[in-house]
Formats: structure tokens, C-alpha cells, sequence
């Protein structure tokens, strides 16, 4: 039976005790998901403290309607993260970097929409409200930066809903106390040092969620490889074959195209597929897709004229992985 490795970035659910893995699980989403709502509750103590009454009630004002909008991008995301863990749990990572996708698309749109709407409707929705006339047009002001926001919002519930996929719950935490505590940093930067007032506050929020989201695509690209969908079925060929072919066959199939650089260019990336797949499942399947990738790598380093360091170090590490398992 093969089982799925794990490693420091990623977490198999299905192995071990299921109790213990969901609450090693739950605690930092939950904690995340408290912390999340800390942004708007940090703007409020320190424009209260440090601006004055009127600016805190514009931010008040705006509280509710914020709450909403994350409410809905909370739950729509970690919608697209439940067909990713169960593809990645049944170790079909072509069906999950297809999710991956496609849930990356239909972000996409949701944010550009729900931005649209919210900055148009911006002032009719505070007058739904009722909000107070002296306090009007700060509330806009922080609110619609507030709406700038949302594609970052978005963009960070989907990403990090991704890295939950795996098993991992406790990197997008960390990522929110370290946005938390630059958000703490910008508002007493812009607020207090700028004078900036409900202004300073929307700015910082922004800034901080947009931090929050490059911290997951520096993760993704760094530790989660597996979840970045690179078109193989386009570009390569149909991974369902290629993903059980030996290497004997891969090699038949690549020999197949008569354009030496397109098929030198497709073993690369198939190699890259290989390897990165390799640190997601256990043995016996680890060796194997080591051993294609070696294979691979090998004869595109020694039929083409591109050098690449990286390469060679991946073959390095190929070697110390499995030694004597190479044929």
C-alpha cells in the first residue's frame, strides 16, 4: 500500500489517528479565522485612541458591512479547498491542480464583481445603514478602501484555503500574525506619524492583507510546487499515462517527436513533474518517479546545450535520495 509522505509543508490526514490530526488541524484555523477579524478591531482601538470619537464611529460604521464581505469570501473559498483536499487525500494531483485552477478563475471573477459592486454601491450601502451624516464621509473613505482590499481578501482566503488543502493549517496562520503585526506597524506610521486619520487606517489594512498574500505565493512556490498548475496535460501529454508509464514507455512516447527541442523540452518539464510529485507519496512510488525524473533530467542534460545548475542539483539530490535504487 502506498502511503503518502509527510513532510514539514504538507499533512496527510488520512494516515494516523483522525482525532488528533483534526484538532493538530483545527487549532490554528480557528485561531486564523479570530485573527482575521483582529484588522478592523486594531483600526478601531487606535483611530479611537489617537484620532478621536468621530473617526471611531466612521469606523464603526463600516464594521458590519466588512464583516459580511469576509464572511463571503471566507466561505466561497474554503468551497474551493474541499475538491482540492479530496483530490490530494486520493493522491490525484492532476484532478487537484486542475481544482486548483479552475477555483483560481472563478476568484478571479468573483473578485473583480463583488470590487465593482461594492465601490459603486459604496454610498448607498452606508445610507442602508443609516449612518450618521458627521461621519459620512470618513466612513466612505475607510470603506472604499476597505472595497480596494477585497481582491487581496480574496486572494489570501483562496491561497491559504490551498495550503489548508494539504493538511497544512498552520503557515496561513502565521502569516496572519505576521500582516497583523505590520497592520499595528502602519497605523502607527500612517495615523500617527503622517496624520493621515481614517485614511492611514484603510491604507494600512490594505497594504498588510497584501502582504498576507504574497507571504502564500512565496509559500506556495517555495514548499507547495505540487499545487501550482503548470499545463502539463497541454504541454506534455496526458498525465494519467505518463503518471504509471515506465520510464521504458515515456521514453518510446518522447522518441514519437521529431522536433528535438519541443521534446527535449517536454522531458524537462515531465523530469520537474516527477520529482516534485515524489516528496507527496510514499515508497514504492517515490523511487520510481525519483528514477523517471533522474532518467529524464539526465538526457535532457546530455542531448541539449542549455546548462542548468538547478538541474544537475536536483540530479545530485536524486542520487543521495536513492543511491542504488537508480536503473
Amino acid at each position: 500500500m502506498v502511503k503518502t509522505q509527510s513532510s514539514k509543508s504538507t499533512n496527510d490526514m488520512t494516515v494516523g489517528s483522525p482525532l488528533r490530526a483534526i484538532i493538530k488541524f483545527a487549532i490554528p484555523l480557528i485561531l486564523g479565522y479570530i485573527l482575521q477579524q483582529m484588522y478592523l478591531i486594531i483600526d478601531a482601538a487606535i483611530v479611537g485612541r489617537w484620532i478621536g470619537v468621530g473617526a471611531l464611529a466612521a469606523v464603526g460604521a463600516s464594521s458590519s458591512i466588512m464583516f459580511l464581505i469576509m464572511g463571503f469570501c471566507n466561505g466561497s473559498c474554503a468551497g474551493f479547498a474541499i475538491p482540492i483536499a479530496q483530490a490530494f487525500g486520493a493522491k490525484d494531483y492532476a484532478k487537484m491542480r486542475a481544482y486548483v485552477s479552475n477555483s483560481i478563475r472563478i476568484a478571479v471573477v468573483f473578485a473583480v464583481v463583488i470590487t465593482f459592486l461594492s465601490c459603486i454601491f459604496c454610498g448607498k450601502i452606508l445610507h442602508l445603514v443609516n449612518t450618521p451624516k458627521e461621519v459620512f464621509d470618513d466612513a466612505y473613505i475607510f470603506l472604499m478602501l476597505q472595497f480596494a482590499a477585497i481582491p487581496f481578501t480574496i486572494a489570501y482566503n483562496l491561497l491559504s484555503g490551498q495550503i489548508r488543502a494539504l493538511g497544512n493549517s498552520k503557515q496561513p496562520f502565521y502569516f496572519l500574525i505576521t500582516a497583523s503585526v505590520i497592520n499595528i506597524i502602519l497605523d502607527g506610521i500612517l495615523i500617527l506619524g503622517m496624520g493621515l486619520g481614517v485614511e492611514g487606517a484603510g491604507i494600512a489594512t490594505w497594504l498588510s492583507q497584501g502582504i498576507s498574500v504574497l507571504l502564500c505565493i512565496w509559500f506556495i512556490k517555495k514548499k507547495m510546487q505540487i499545487l501550482i498548475p503548470k499545463g502539463y496535460n497541454q504541454y506534455v501529454g496526458p498525465y494519467a499515462f505518463y503518471s504509471i508509464a515506465t520510464i521504458e514507455d515515456v521514453m518510446k512516447a518522447m522518441a514519437g517527436i521529431d522536433d528535438e527541442e519541443k521534446r527535449l523540452s517536454k522531458m524537462d518539464m515531465l523530469a520537474e513533474l516527477y520529482y516534485h510529485e515524489a516528496d507527496m507519496v510514499g515508497q514504492p512510488a517515490r523511487d520510481e518517479l525519483l528514477n523517471k525524473a533522474f532518467m529524464l533530467f539526465d538526457y535532457v542534460e546530455t542531448h541539449g546545450d542549455t546548462f542548468s545548475i538547478e538541474r544537475r542539483n536536483k540530479m545530485a539530490q536524486i542520487k543521495q535520495k536513492i543511491g542504488d535504487a537508480l536503473k
